[in-house]
């Protein structure tokens, strides 16, 4: 029997994207429209924005705390050694019918470390869920494009995805360089280079997004996603900001 009288904090985290949040609060207030796979592309390190977004969503279906909840499975690629025989047990666990809740959740961190063969067993239950599951998957980069048809993708690269609201010119000189010769795309490459870092990150985030919904019927543009995905995590790094602009507008913008 669930305890009712204990109380959790079920706000979101403060730095939770506005638009995000609003989203996922529709499918709360409306449980029937509900995914049951969503893919937030983003870090699954303990101090990110990103998990932090993800683990209130998680007590918010489960009604109390995710953590330590009878219905609630939690599978990390990162530390899990077992490969596919490791999804496949997370799958089976997820087949049980919840027992405190109305439904069970998955949550699936790290989940940019997970194999082909990995992604190709989780792809045969996301064909055909169990009606009480609804599957939380934390990304940092692109995956199987049958994995992301499946899902309800948000990007959440940590704190530059509260301020995806940016101007929408520079998101129409990506898509009007979607046709440009090599020469063009290069001449983009140094009108981007001159972005402030924050601001190309959030650009980017905002082009991921729009690919990845123009994945859903157009597998063929995976190797875009990707190409974008990996563009945000360089930069984020210690990569050279031309060279990777450079893979970006050569791959990213299909």
């Amino acid at each position: 029997m669930v305890e009712k009288t204990q109380k959790y904090n079920l706000q979101w985290p403060q730095n939770s994207p506005v638009q995000l949040t609003a989203t996922l609060n529709s499918f709360m207030n409306a449980p029937s429209t509900m995914p049951q796979a969503f893919l937030f592309m983003g870090s699954s390190h303990e101090s990110s924005d990103s998990l932090q977004v993800v683990r209130a969503f998680a007590d918010k279906i489960v009604g109390g705390r995710f953590a330590g909840n009878a219905d609630a499975v939690l599978y990390d690629a990162a530390i899990s050694e077992d490969g596919v025989a490791g999804i496949r047990e997370v799958l089976n666990l997820a087949s049980l019918s919840p027992v405190m809740t109305s439904r069970k959740v998955v949550m699936m961190l790290n989940m940019q470390l997970a194999t082909t063969q990995m992604l190709n067993a989780l792809l045969k239950t996301l064909e055909e869920p169990p009606v009480h599951v609804v599957f939380l998957m934390l990304s940092e980069r692109a995956m199987l494009p049958t994995v992301m048809s499946r899902c309800q993708v948000f990007g959440l690269h940590d704190e530059d995805s509260k301020n995806l609201n940016g101007s929408n010119e520079s998101l129409e000189l990506l898509t009007s360089n979607r046709t440009a010769g090599l020469a063009e795309r290069m001449v983009l490459v140094n009108k981007l280079a001159t972005m402030e870092d924050t601001d190309l990150s959030r650009l980017l985030q905002r082009w991921l997004i729009l690919q990845v919904e123009e994945l859903k019927q157009s597998p063929n543009k995976f190797s875009a996603v990707r190409a974008t995905s990996e563009a945000i995590i360089s930069l984020r790094g210690n990569f050279n900001k031309k060279m990777v602009l450079q893979q970006f507008v050569t791959a990213g913008l299909h």
